[in-house]
């Protein structure tokens, strides 16, 4: 996902929330199937790292 978004990761990042970004990214998780839950939050937190990565840059 990070690598489809390309160029458009900074901006996109820069207009995202970090508090619902990271709420989104809870519900996800929460909503999973039980055997996907660990993988689910794997994908949530990396996306939410890359996302507070860019924010800082």
């Amino acid at each position: 996902m990070l690598r489809r978004l390309g160029p458009a990761l900074p901006e996109l990042a820069r207009s995202l929330d970090p508090a619902v970004a990271r709420r989104a990214a809870d519900l996800y998780v929460r909503f999973s199937a039980d055997r996907d839950r660990d993988l689910a939050r794997a994908i949530a937190d990396r996306l939410i790292h890359a996302i507070e990565g860019v924010r800082h840059r």
